[in-house]
């Protein structure tokens, strides 16, 4: 009788932080929180002291990782407290083995947010109150590493050493060429990562890879020191779906409400070397579409309202990459992001806030990137190693023509501290470049505005290790306590242009139906909610 008194206790105990967090800190005003009850199809729990031998039903009998067999629909409840790599992320290289098991019966049939179901994952789920609650040190390892399709993880910290395998939190393709899909990472914190922040990807295997991928109020900082044993050079946000489970419409890759900074390739004897040359880090940008045209890969991808400053190598950078049979087709959309004062890396190669590097679009293929603010504030990497560097970069791969159908530039804010220079091809403020040509003049892009960057203080944005306590979203305390929407509004181009804090309901062509009811789920400790207010999103998913 005394368990099930201190049982309930602790339920109440969760039930009041999680109110007070929600409390201590209401979303921004231009944004609306309304919830909706969500009805999990089973309920399970995992603690730091659980015991896989246990049935997971109760927090007394809790699993120690979600290695089990479960459905969609399912939320597994993690309770508050320090966890390590061997819970979540002991996946061995090239192995289709790891601590998440086998999802089952998607999407969910009853159940969710209206009854219906709809619902395309298991769910990972922090107990709160707050996003710094569950705590995962990877170690030299991942902190997360999902080897199975249809798992969403939603509100975590995650670190590794520096010099650690892999990401804090990733998910790679299998080792027999099966392609897993449907993997989302939701309000969730990566600081300090070897060598990325959020990663998924393949490992050399043909047609593995992770489809309809979604990473949706993050936060990176430090995320990309690769310094680990391979010497491969990593990015904060890294994505690589090299494998496709199909050619359905709508959108297959969703990145959104990010905020990524202070993510470079570290200097040391173990740094990561993609050349023998005095810059040898290749990568160390906030977000990169890696391998994208591997195998063709079809899907669409949607880079939309994130935040990236102060790392190494570019905001957002484009490589599909070239071989035998491969084309560029997968139809890419950028939109409504803000990107400040990167490549900051004096030992990488550098070349603009946007680069989309190599492409040939074909097939129905397009670079769609349309109103960004992308602004540089150096000349070179680093303000002294590889040159030069600009807000906007675009090369084709092998001289293939690029034209306003396949590569559309428009209706953004481009500019650093040189006099504009501009084309008609890509829209104005845009230079494109048909191959590209290492003894080219410098390409400079936009007005004279150094001195007054057209954002409103973003000299005052963060450059020290997220702290979210008593925050229960990535985007409350990156918006409200950091004041980040606030430093970054632009002053000379309009305010629908640039990062957009989250709002009310509103239908968006490119937000994946298959994340209904899933962003973002909340435990109070005894109760499931989707609440809104981490983005903008259509009604009723």
């Amino acid at each position: 009788m005394m368990k099930k008194f201190l049982l309930l206790d602790f339920a109440l105990s969760l039930s009041l932080l999680a109110v007070a967090a929600y409390a201590r800190n209401s979303p921004p005003a231009n944004t609306v929180a309304t919830s909706r009850p969500f009805t999990p199809l089973h309920l399970y729990y995992i603690s730091p002291s659980g015991d896989d031998s246990n049935n997971g039903l109760t927090p007394a009998t809790a699993w120690a990782t979600p290695k089990h067999a479960v459905a969609c629909g399912d939320v597994l409840i993690v309770a508050a407290g320090n966890y390590d790599r061997g819970q979540f992320g002991r996946a061995s290289f090239g192995s289709d083995y790891g601590n998440f098991g086998p999802v089952s019966n998607c999407p969910s049939t009853t159940g969710g947010i209206d009854g219906t179901g709809g619902i395309y994952f298991a769910i990972l789920l922090c107990a709160g109150p707050d996003v710094m609650s569950c705590r995962v040190d990877g170690g030299s390892g991942p902190a997360f590493d999902i080897g199975q399709g249809n798992w969403a993880v939603e509100g975590f910290w995650a670190t590794q050493n520096t010099d650690a395998e892999r990401a804090c939190f990733g998910s790679l393709g299998t080792a027999t060429g099966t392609t897993w899909h449907h993997v989302a990472f939701i309000n969730n914190i990566a600081s300090t990562c070897d060598l990325a922040g959020f990663s998924t990807g393949n490992i050399g295997i043909e047609n593995a890879g992770v489809d309809q991928t979604a990473i949706v109020g993050g936060i990176v900082f430090d995320g990309a020191n690769s310094l680990g044993p391979y010497q491969l050079c990593g990015s904060a946000l890294s994505l690589m779906p090299t494998g496709s489970t199909d050619t359905s419409a709508g959108t297959h890759v969703y990145v959104s409400q990010n905020f990524i900074y202070r993510s470079t390739n570290a200097t040391g004897p173990t740094e990561c070397r993609a050349s023998a040359d005095p810059h040898p880090h290749s990568d160390g940008n906030a977000i990169i579409f890696d391998t994208l045209a591997a195998n063709s890969y079809p899907g669409q991808g949607v880079v939309a309202n994130n935040v990236m400053w102060a790392n190494g190598n570019a905001c957002f950078q484009a490589f599909p990459q070239t071989a035998a049979g491969w084309t560029d087709r997968a139809p890419i959309h950028v939109f409504n992001n803000t990107c400040y004062n990167n490549n900051q890396d004096s030992r990488a190669h550098c070349a603009g806030e946007l680069y989309l590097h190599g492409v040939y679009p074909t097939e129905g293929g397009i670079y769609n990137v349309a109103k960004n603010i992308f602004l540089a504030t150096v000349t070179s990497c680093g303000r002294g190693g590889y040159g030069p560097v600009v807000s906007a970069w675009v090369e084709s791969a092998n001289s293939a023509t690029l034209t306003n159908s396949n590569v559309s530039i428009s209706g953004n804010y481009i500019w650093n501290s040189h006099p504009p220079t501009t084309t008609t091809t890509g829209g104005s403020n845009t230079m494109v470049n048909i191959g590209r040509s290492e003894g080219t003049a410098s390409w400079m892009f936009g007005t004279n505005t150094y001195e007054n960057p057209g954002l409103t203080n973003p000299g005052n944005l963060p450059t020290e290790a997220p702290d979210c306590a008593g925050y229960a979203t990535t985007v409350s305390c990156m918006n409200a306590k950091y004041d980040v929407s606030n430093l970054i509004k632009p002053t000379i181009a309009t305010t629908s242009v640039g990062y957009q804090p989250p709002g009310t309901c509103t239908q968006d062509p490119y937000y994946p139906t298959w994340l209904k009811g899933v962003v973002h789920l909340h435990w109070d400790g005894t109760h499931l909610t989707e609440v809104d207010g981490l983005i903008t999103k259509p009604c009723g998913l």
